[in-house]
Parts: C-alpha cells; structure tokens; sequence
C-alpha cells in the first residue's frame, strides 16, 4: 500500500512540474510591422498565428487555454495623445473591474477583468501612429501569465517606430 500511495505522489510532483516547465522559459519572437513601422518582442508560447489581410497587425492565440495576443498599428487619425487614448479604452467595453492602469508621455496600460477573462491594452504613439494590444487570458491562469504580461507591456510600450 505504502508503495502504491509513494507511486501516486511521485507522478503527482512530476506533473505538477511538467507543467511549470510548459511556461517556464519559451523564448522570444519578434514581429515586424513594414505597413507601420514596428517591431515588439513577445514570448513562444502560441499555437496559431495569423497576420492581418491589410498589414495593420497579427493575431496570435493558444486557443485551448484561452490566451490571446492581438496586436495591430494605425493611422493617428484622431490625434491622441497619451492621456486622451487611456481614457478611450477606459472607457470603451462596457463594463469591467480595472485593477491597474499607468500613463506614461508617449505610451501606457490598462489591466482589467471582464468575463473571468483578464485584459491587458498597452499602446504607445507618436503624432502620426499608434500601436496597440490586447492581451487576454483566463483570470486563474494570472500567476502563469503575468511575466509574459510584462514583457509584452514593456515590449509594446516601447515599440520601435
């Protein structure tokens, strides 16, 4: 019996630790814009790709685990600044929880729930273009996700333009 109760524990501990591993250092892509002129970095973690008919952006997913990345430039047609384009998407959606939310001179964030799915909008822009994302994934999976969380704010933040 004591064997048996060993045994369970043991696949327990490795699978437990497999999936720790699925997350633990995927490596990083990069994409480049030609239609808008940028480029960001963000993890390997997705299984399905697909850029835009038009050139304005990509989309990428992980479908089974509900975890989305779409990231896309556009025409400042609106002339926003910073400050005017976080309260846009404050603003925009319906209702949600917002968690966080910063502002920076040319770039910011907004983390929110809605759905029992976690949100995250980072942008930056200049007077001429501007460069968005939305990156979503289920709320329990938020110790998993936050680094990559992160490193796509910072990476979409300081988007090379």
């Amino acid at each position: 019996m004591m064997k048996k109760i060993y045994f369970a524990f043991l696949i327990l501990v490795i699978a437990v630790a497999f999936i720790g591993q699925a997350y633990a250092d995927p490596g990083t892509e990069r994409y480049v814009n030609s239609r808008y002129g940028f480029s960001f970095e963000y993890p390997d973690i997705f299984d399905y790709s697909r850029e835009s008919d038009n050139g304005d952006g990509i989309t990428l997913k992980k479908p089974d685990e509900k975890i989305s990345l779409i990231v896309w430039g556009g025409v400042n047609i609106f002339n926003y600044d910073a400050k005017s384009l976080l309260k846009e998407k404050e603003e925009r959606g319906g209702a949600k929880t917002v968690r966080a939310k910063r502002l920076f001179e040319n770039s910011g964030f907004i983390e929110y729930v809605q759905n029992g799915m976690m949100h995250i909008e980072a942008f930056s822009l200049n007077s001429s273009v501007t460069v968005n994302c939305v990156f979503s994934f289920r709320v329990e999976d938020e110790k998993y996700m936050r680094p990559f969380a992160e490193k796509i704010k910072k990476s979409v933040m300081n988007a090379k333009k």
